[in-house]
């Protein structure tokens, strides 16, 4: 299966989780990869995540060359964005229990990106919590089509039937 093959799993997603990222992997030119970090980030933070369409999740490839690149990238637009207040009722402790940290004095919560996280194991996939904590899954995958097929396999598990996001490398 080619990686353009691979997109047309997209059609089968709208039934997916909350709002997962699924990022195929392939070479992403630099801006490529940039822009696609700047949109996960952006999905993680808007209205501090305390909405239904905010990224929980994000798939990746484990052996994928540019995972690394990536999930920094995601990281450092994270750090340079500044926490929100908690404003949301019952965030603070749904934070601190999806961090596994303890809650700044100031009310606001940080940005965490969970990374490396066991999708069928890792209990913060199993409900939407409207905190500013997402995780991110490395699949195993010897090909792009192994890889789009346990991708979709874990996306389909997850609660929730709004949205997916499916980033594929050009050409």
């Amino acid at each position: 299966m080619t990686t353009r093959e691979c997109g047309e799993f997209r059609r089968h997603l709208p039934d997916a989780g909350g709002a997962d990222r699924i990022v195929v992997p392939g070479r992403y030119t630099p801006a490529e990869l940039a822009s696609q970090a700047d949109l996960v980030a952006a999905s993680i933070v808007n209205n501090t995540s305390f909405n239904c369409i905010a990224t929980k999740l994000v798939v990746t490839g484990r052996a994928w060359p540019q995972r690394e690149e990536f999930l920094g990238t995601v990281r450092r637009r994270l750090a340079s964005l500044p926490a929100r207040t908690a404003w949301y009722p019952g965030s603070t402790a749904a934070w601190e229990e999806a961090s596994g940290r303890k809650a700044p004095a100031d009310g606001t919560l940080p940005w965490v990106l969970a990374e490396g996280i066991d999708p069928g194991r890792d209990p913060r996939v199993e409900r939407e919590c409207f905190v500013p904590v997402a995780c991110e899954a490395a699949l195993e995958g010897a090909d792009v089509a192994t890889f789009c097929r346990r991708a979709a396999e874990v996306v389909h598990r997850l609660p929730g039937s709004l949205a997916a996001s499916v980033t594929l490398p050009a050409g």
